[in-house]
């Protein structure tokens, strides 16, 4: 399901509208993180980290990390 339309601007970066995040309890300084789908090469996952949500930078890198 599509819900907003993102422009890319010059510099390779997308602005989600003011109503998406609101909706959707979303603040300046909170972090998104971009997910790869396997299944579409043209297709990606946001995630935004929760108010509730108080985890550090470095916490959210190692995440990602293979062990």
């Amino acid at each position: 399901m599509k819900i907003c339309r993102l422009k890319i601007d010059s510099k390779g970066r997308v602005q989600f509208p003011k109503s998406f995040l609101d909706a959707n309890n979303i603040s300046y300084g909170q972090w998104g993180f971009m997910e790869v789908i396997n299944s579409n090469a043209r297709a990606v996952r946001f995630t935004f980290e929760s108010r509730e949500e108080q985890k550090s930078r470095v916490e959210y890198l190692k995440m990602g990390e293979v062990k």
